[in-house]
């Protein structure tokens, strides 16, 4: 949607407006919108408003926190928010575990490169011959329906942010 309005680098807005739709399906008595369109173009204009995104460059990890707190109180909701956190297999399951959405900046990741995705569940399989295990976080990646699934093993320099509306 975003690149069709003449938005580029729009992964952490499309991403935020992700995590402001899933809170309020989760949640509707904490936040309500009108469309995800309209929850979109606010959201990228925070972004723009407070330099925490641009066409040129996207979103900028370091903000990324302080993006997602002005933007969820644009629809009077004030999550609990940690970030700077490392994407590890027992970081994911205690957040996840205790309700979060998880917003993850992947960093030169060898399919997305630099890109900002929602995980909200996590999927870890065992070799019954070997016993050894892959991770995979589900993440709601842009304007799809459906779930992609990222090995965590890949993830490794990954950061996430833990947003909680509980």
């Amino acid at each position: 949607y975003g690149s069709s309005i003449g938005y580029t680098n729009h992964c952490g807005p499309t991403a935020i407006t992700n995590l402001i739709l899933a809170c309020g399906n989760r949640y509707p008595s904490k936040i309500s919108y009108s469309s995800a369109n309209t929850v979109f173009k606010n959201v990228v204009t925070v972004g723009l408003n407070n330099n925490y995104y641009s066409t040129g460059s996207g979103t900028a990890n370091s903000t990324a926190l302080q993006y997602i707190r002005n933007s969820f109180a644009l629809y009077s909701a004030y999550p609990t928010l940690y970030g700077n956190n490392s994407v590890t297999h027992n970081n994911i399951v205690y957040a996840l575990t205790n309700e979060a959405l998880l917003y993850v900046m992947l960093s030169n990741h060898e399919t997305y490169g630099n890109h900002a995705v929602v995980c909200f569940a996590y999927c870890r399989l065992v070799s019954e011959t070997t016993g050894w295990y892959k991770t995979y976080m589900k993440v709601a990646d842009g304007w799809g329906s459906s779930g992609r699934y990222i090995d965590l093993g890949s993830a490794l320099t990954a950061k996430y942010v833990s947003v909680n509306l509980s």
